[in-house]
Parts: C-alpha cells; structure tokens; sequence
C-alpha cells in the first residue's frame, strides 16, 4: 500500500474532518435579541410563517440558522405567486444575513458590551463557525400597484449537500393606508465628509458629495420621512456629535464690517432634499443655540463668537436682523410657507423669548416663519403651547396618558401638530441594545395617544469607525444613527439600514393603518378601545447608566407590540369583510376580545 495513502488514512480516523454538509437549523425567529422562544411570536421554532400587509406597507421577518460545524450558508428566496399565478415584484421580497455590531450597555467608557444583529446586508452567503446562530432578514415592501392576495413563496438555506426550505405567505389587503402620521428623523450631511475617503478633498454640497447623500436620503424617504433638518448657524447643539455640524447659512462681516449671509449650503442642501422627495417641511435649528453663541466669520479665515441671550435687546436685534434677510431669500425660492424656526430642549423663558422675536417678523404675506420646538418638560396647561406650530414631546417626560390626549386633542382643534419623540434616557427606544418591538410599540403608543407622528435623532450622525461599533459615549449605544455607511473606501452606494430602523419604518406604517381603522371602520368605536387601552412599559437606569427596560417590562412591551399588530390585521380583515358585503362573522367577537385584553 502507498505509504502517502496509509498515513491519510490515519489522519483521517484521528482528526475531525471539515464537513461542508454538516447540520444546521432554520427556523423562523421573534424580531429581538432574546435567545429563549418567545410565546407572543405565532411562528417561534417553525418553518413557516404569515405576513399581513397593505398595499404601500412595509413589514419583516426574521430566520434564526444554527451550524453544527464550520459551512458556508447560502439563502436564496423564491418568486411569491397568488394561485392565479401572479407574481410579487422581485423589489417587494429582499433578504440578507444581519451583521454584528458592538453595542456598550453603558453610557460610560469601561461598561460591559454585548454583539447585537442590527447591519441588515444584501448578503446571501455566510459562513458559520460550530454552535453559531446567525439571522436572515426578510424584508417585505409594497407599493399602490401591489394586487391585493394572498402570495406563498420560500426561502431555501442550502450549505451545498443539504437543504433547508422556509415557506412565507404574505396577505396582501386592498387597503392603502392615509399619510396621516409622519416621520422625522435629523439628517446631518457632514458626517459623510469625514467619513468617506472619495470625500475628503470635496466641499460640502458638490455633485459628489450630493449622490453619496442621496442614499441616505432614499432610504429617509422610503421609511415616510419628509421632514429636512438644516442649520441656520455653526453648532445649533454646540458639538455635541463626532463631527462638526457647520451652518448651512454662513454669517460673515463684509468690508462695511455688517453682518451678511450666504445662502449657497442651504440652497443646494434643501434643493437635494426636495428633489428626492423630501419636501415637507424644513426644519432650521435653530434661534436658541445650546450656548448661546453665534458664529460670524471673516474674510481672513477668522472668525468671532457673539453671545446673544434670549430677551436681551441684542438677542432680539440680531436674531431680527436675520429674520428679515432669511424671509426675503425664502420667499424668493418659494420656501417660506414650508420653513419653520425648530427649537430643541430650552427652558420655557428661553423659548417664550424666541417666539416673540419669531413672531415680530413677517413676510410679504404679513406672517412670520412658523415655529418647531421639542420638549423634554411638559407644562400641564395646554393652551401654553399655542404658539408653537410643531410640538414634539419627549417619550420620558410625561406618564399621565390623559393629560397627553387633552394636549393633542387641543392642539389639533388648532390646526397645530403634535409629534412624540425619543432620545437617550427613554424607555421603550431604538438603542443598539433596544429590542426591535420597542419602535412598533412606540408607533402604537404615539398613535393611541392623538400624536400626529414621531421624530428622533438621529439618522446618520455616525461615530468614528460606525460599522464595527454603535457607541458614542456618554450616550446610549446606537443613539446618533440609524443607517449603517458603506466602506471608507467606496463609493457611499453600498449603505445599509439597521434592523432599528426598519422597524421603526414599520411602526410608522403600523401606526397609519391604526390611525385609518380607526378612522373608517364600522366597528371603529371598539377598535379605538383596543388602541386606547395599550399599556406602558417602565424603563429604569441600571449600574451602567443606561436606561433599559424594568422588570417585567420587555415582556409587557413585546405582548402589547404583538397584540397591537393583532388588533390591526383584525381590523384589516373586517374592513375587506363590509367592502365586499360579507358577513363580520366571529372576527368582531376576536377584535372584542383582542381589544379588552
């Protein structure tokens, strides 16, 4: 016998052989992070799975694979097909294996940190290490042209020699859901100038710079967002990001030594925003800059700070001088009635000092600008707010229910909006370390309560190498982006979303199609108590100094996320019932029952 042969065969029976059609699992998987089977999730550890959606909706699943051994796994999805043999749009079904990212549990350097599934890739191979769990994410898009029916498809995970087959059926109703709850989240376009290599010897705004932007915001548009943020001078938040936040209105002294304003950022920011679809409404933040300071540069490349405190008479001239000029050059690009002046997080003075500089200024139409301003203290008498056209209240400072439906109430008897918003010390959130069911509850809650929407920052105000760590201290991991860039060294074309913002997105879409049933169907009395009667969660700051939820709240969440989700398909499903004339059957005693849970 060759002895080459006789040494392999000895090889063979003492070492473990590399087996490419080793075993693995694949099974349908709760959206979150907990490794135990999760009762409010229908399709836990099964094979199978059903997805209701309306027509220009958006929703998601999740498969949990487990490897035996080392193997390479690949996923692919099938056409999904009604019996009548049409057949989803490839766009409306995409999959791709979830990344790890770091998350810290703290919001201090030396806190504990955990991997976290959140980079949703367009991957369709992965390879797997012995005892390791990875996802796929399916993602599940519809548009006004999607044929309402049922579709059955599958995902097949095969490692070469063996298979493992996922079937999904999706429900598509005939309902499209109203625009009527809105999305905003803060945009910050610098941050791609660091970030990205083809970048760094660009300026702001250049064609360049413009189709790298363009991603994000195709994304921003996607998810419902409308909203443009922009800055009216340098560091609106005095620095509080990784990078720096410019003014897109540039104040500088000319050879008179006045002050005078360049427009160009603005223009060419606010222009690329409405050209892809963004055009709702643009935010300036903001007329109470965190410290007070204002920025005027000079022609030799210096530059002078102007402290202006709200209600003194320089305040009010300075800020009035720039109104004047901003509303002129607004109404010369056709933006005024758009443009409000936002302000973020200041005292009750400070803001009341605001609004009446806001206010002494008007336009050709004799109005003023409107005027945005979020809350993080909540004064109980609602008419305080009168004055301010976008109201957005923080998600922690307020937990009598009642008082949060007078204020909405009142302010939409106004003609005025309301949003809720989150931000780091909120609990439920969208954290790296948040469970996804968080944001559908959030939506669900907003919705409940008469907000007209939902704003958070921030979309992409990325940290330093934002792909392999969400942490930006002393905040909560995750806090400062939701959109994962592309490499460093590419083009900016291959940005991907993280599972906390696609599930923020389908909030969004969860909280209109409440908002409608509420609204239109027969039994909307009973559906808008099963809304209504959504229970709350409790968060509570653990050592690390991060809040997360309290005992017995991540389950409550989840449960209530879940139930939620019932009360709309059922809702869906009596809707479709009365427009074909069918008898409600049992499904009003199921949204009874949902309903007083």
């Amino acid at each position: 016998m060759n002895w080459i042969l006789v040494i392999l065969l000895i090889l063979q029976s003492i070492l473990p052989v590399h087996a490419e059609g080793g075993s693995f699992s694949a099974v349908f998987s709760d959206y979150g992070k907990k490794k135990q089977a999760s009762a409010e999730y229908a399709y836990q550890n099964l094979d199978h799975a059903v997805i209701d959606v309306w027509r220009e909706d958006r929703s998601s699943a999740k498969i949990a694979v487990s490897a035996d051994a080392d193997m390479t796994i690949s996923a692919s999805a099938s056409a999904f097909r009604r019996r009548n043999g049409e057949v989803l749009s490839e766009e409306a079904v995409s999959i791709g294996w979830l990344e790890n990212t770091e998350a810290s549990l703290g919001t201090s350097e030396g806190s504990p940190s955990i991997t976290v599934a959140d980079r949703i890739t367009d991957e369709t191979r992965k390879s797997f290490s012995p005892g390791e769990t990875g996802y796929l994410w399916i993602s599940i898009r519809t548009d006004s042209d999607t044929a309402a029916g049922t579709y059955d498809g599958t995902i097949v995970l095969s490692n070469g020699t063996s298979e493992k087959t996922c079937r999904l059926r999706i429900r598509v109703a005939a309902l499209i859901p109203e625009e009527n709850f809105s999305l905003d989240l803060w945009q910050y376009p610098y941050a791609s100038m660091r970030y990205y290599d083809i970048l760094n010897h660009e300026e702001a705004f250049s064609a360049a710079h413009q189709e790298v932007l363009r991603q994000t915001l195709k994304a921003y548009h996607d998810a419902g967002g409308r909203t443009i943020t922009a800055s009216i001078l340098d560091e609106p938040w005095s620095h509080q990001t990784y990078d720096d936040y410019p003014g897109m209105v540039r104040w500088s002294r000319d050879a008179e030594n006045r002050i005078v304003y360049d427009y160009s950022a603005f223009d060419a920011w606010v222009s690329l925003c409405m050209e892809e679809g963004i055009d709702g409404r643009i935010e300036c933040f903001t007329i109470l800059p965190w410290n007070h300071k204002i920025t005027v540069h000079h022609e030799d490349g210096t530059a002078e700070g102007i402290t202006a405190i709200p209600g003194t008479e320089e305040y009010t001239w300075i800020w009035s001088s720039f109104l004047k000029d901003f509303i002129a050059h607004l109404e010369a690009r056709g933006w005024k009635d758009k443009t409000v002046i936002a302000m973020d997080e200041r005292s009750p003075e400070m803001v009341q000092a605001a609004i009446q500089t806001i206010q002494s200024v008007t336009g050709s139409d004799g109005k003023p600008l409107g005027i945005s301003a979020a809350v993080n203290s909540l004064i109980e008498e609602v008419s305080y707010y009168d004055d301010i056209d976008i109201l957005s209240v923080s998600l922690g400072c307020f937990s009598d229910s009642s008082l949060i439906r007078e204020l909405t109430s009142h302010r939409r008897s106004l003609g005025r909006e309301t949003l809720l918003y989150n931000c780091s010390g909120n609990y439920p959130n969208a954290f790296a370390f948040s469970e996804p069911e968080e944001s559908l509850w959030v939506m669900d809650y907003a919705a409940a309560l008469g907000f007209d929407g939902y704003m958070r920052w921030a979309l992409d105000a990325w940290n330093e190498d934002p792909r392999s760590s969400a942490d930006y201290m002393p905040l909560e991991s995750g806090d400062t982006f939701l959109l994962y860039p592309g490499e460093k060294d590419g083009d900016g074309m291959d940005l991907s979303e993280s599972v906390r913002f696609q599930m923020i997105a389908q909030g969004i879409c969860n909280a209109r199609k409440a908002l409608y049933l509420k609204e239109h169907l027969a039994e909307k009395e009973l559906f808008e108590e099963g809304l209504e009667s959504i229970r709350r969660g409790e968060g509570a700051y653990h050592a690390y100094g991060a809040m997360m939820a309290a005992d017995g709240s991540a389950e409550l969440i989840a449960s209530e996320a879940s139930r939620m989700q019932e009360l709309i398909r059922l809702g869906t499903i009596l809707m479709e019932r009365e427009a074909a004339g069918s008898d409600p059957g049992l499904y009003v005693l199921r949204l009874r029952r949902t309903a007083e849970q």
